[in-house]
């Protein structure tokens, strides 16, 4: 029974994430134009080649669930949110951030943030596919009506992470005209949303 009820309280949170998800979506695109030119490039290339993979080659859902393993002992000693953390972050996205910040601290801009950029756009739509795939091939019913609210989690936190790690690189307040323009882009939504279920007439 507390299961279901967590289960029904994960669902109701996911849906009303979702104005917050389309305006993550949203604002996330315009913030790309802030970018070199070359990073939104190849963070759209690395997103696009492993949809390809995904859907005409192999999913590589070996290496999303080793991923997991290598977040889940790392973290083992704060039980239970190491499956917290492995479901809504993923190690090679970190790692791949990580190196983005490294090799560009203290220091000119990398001439191969280009590449680094490939893999964040691979390795982000990497974790969100597999999740989504692992978690809705749940055979428990109830774990399947609240897949969608790590979908939501992951896809926002991990978003905000990007932009973050690129606002400390790149500077330029970017991180807080993105949280900004997420806030008002959510109200904005939120708004629409309620007037067409409450006020439509």
């Amino acid at each position: 029974m507390k299961n279901i009820l967590l289960t029904i309280i994960k669902t109701i949170f996911s849906i009303l994430l979702l104005p917050s998800l389309a305006a993550c979506a949203i604002v996330f695109k315009k913030q790309l134009l802030y970018y070199p030119q070359s990073y939104q490039f190849f963070l759209l290339s690395g997103t696009g080649a492993y949809l390809i993979f995904f859907l005409f080659l192999i999913s590589l859902e070996k290496i999303f669930e080793f991923g997991q393993k290598i977040i889940t002992t790392l973290l083992k000693f704060t039980a239970p949110f190491d499956v917290f953390f492995a479901n809504i972050f993923s190690i090679y996205l970190i790692v791949t951030l990580g190196l983005f910040y490294f090799l560009n601290a203290g220091q000119k801009i990398n001439d191969h943030n280009h590449i680094l950029m490939f893999f964040v756009g691979f390795f982000f739509s990497l974790h969100i596919i597999s999740l989504a795939q692992s978690l809705k091939g749940d055979l428990k019913i109830f774990s399947r009506l609240s897949y969608l609210f790590w979908i939501v989690l992951a896809f926002i936190a991990n978003i905000f992470l990007i932009v973050f790690v690129a606002d400390k690189v790149l500077g330029q307040g970017l991180f807080q005209r993105f949280a900004v323009s997420c806030l008002e882009v959510s109200k904005q939504v939120y708004k629409i949303v309620f007037q067409t279920l409450f006020l439509w007439k």
